[in-house]
């Protein structure tokens, strides 16, 4: 018996994730602009009491991120710049692996996307 209890808790480790991937701190992605130029974008994930939270930084400022989600590899979450009928949010989908993040950013309302690749920066 004891050794039945300890193969299937072998097994269920085994299989099981031993922890999700880590997005806390600071990302960097480069974003080709107007005329050549490339811009810097910066993340900033942190944990605080009420779970995940960031911002993201550009040539257009910086926005808080709402509707975070961090499962597995996978994060989401929306970035608003401006105010009233002159505001625009960008969903943002990325995946985790190791040292950079894929993102897909979405403008809500226009068929707009475009594709960019984060890498931590501390």
């Amino acid at each position: 018996m004891r050794r039945s209890t300890f193969s299937i808790l072998f097994f269920l480790l085994s299989v099981l994730p031993l922890s999700a991937a880590d997005i806390t701190g600071a990302w960097i992605a480069q974003v080709a602009g107007a005329g050549g130029k490339t811009s810097n974008v910066a993340f900033q994930f942190q944990y605080s009491s009420r779970g995940l939270i960031g911002s993201v930084t550009g040539p257009g400022g910086t926005g808080s991120m709402s509707n975070i989600r961090f499962n597995g590899d996978t994060v989401t979450f929306s970035v608003t710049r401006g105010a009233g009928a002159e505001s625009v949010t960008y969903d943002y989908v990325g995946t985790v692996s190791g040292s950079q993040i894929d993102f897909k950013v979405t403008i809500q309302g226009l068929n707009l996307s475009r594709q960019l690749t984060a890498t931590r920066s501390n």
